[in-house]
């Protein structure tokens, strides 16, 4: 059974929904959709479907799983309530995944600096295997205003 959330938890969770689903085009086209975001933790999961996100094989697209992974760790870094850009990513594939079906990923901050911030994530498959895991730095570029003062 999920834990109830604070009235500060869902109020960063649904001004993350809005601002990824009006204002990410490429996240509202690969269908990602965000479950929990908060204190630097995020999870969010996609349907996989064959005529949008699979490669040559009929297998889950290795750039749709570092969307998701990628998408992720972005929204890990705006539950601390700052703005970032990618700098690097690190990427393993481990297994693959056919479609239809869900996949969901877990993002959590390894080092959260004033300039940079390091993420992992893990993406698994529906019985929760691990397909592919993950490491990026992100470049902080501000902060969401709207929402520092509810994570603090």
């Amino acid at each position: 059974m999920p834990r109830a959330m604070s009235e500060n938890e869902i109020f960063v969770l649904e001004y993350l929904r809005r601002q990824y689903s009006e204002r990410n085009h490429f996240y509202n086209l690969l269908g990602i959709h965000i479950e929990e975001a908060y204190k630097g933790r995020a999870v969010q999961s996609m349907v996989v479907e064959a005529v949008k996100h699979t490669n040559l094989y009929a297998n889950l697209h290795g750039g749709a799983i570092m969307s998701i992974g990628d998408s992720c760790m972005g929204v890990a870094c705006a539950s601390l309530g700052k703005r970032v850009v990618t700098l690097d990513t690190h990427i393993n594939f481990i297994a693959t995944v056919d479609a239809p079906s869900l996949i969901t990923c877990e993002a959590g901050v390894l080092h959260n600096g004033r300039h940079t911030i390091v993420m992992g994530a893990k993406v698994f498959d529906g019985e929760r295997r691990i397909i592919s895991s993950l490491r990026s730095t992100y470049y902080v570029i501000g902060v969401f205003e709207e929402i520092i003062d509810k994570i603090i």
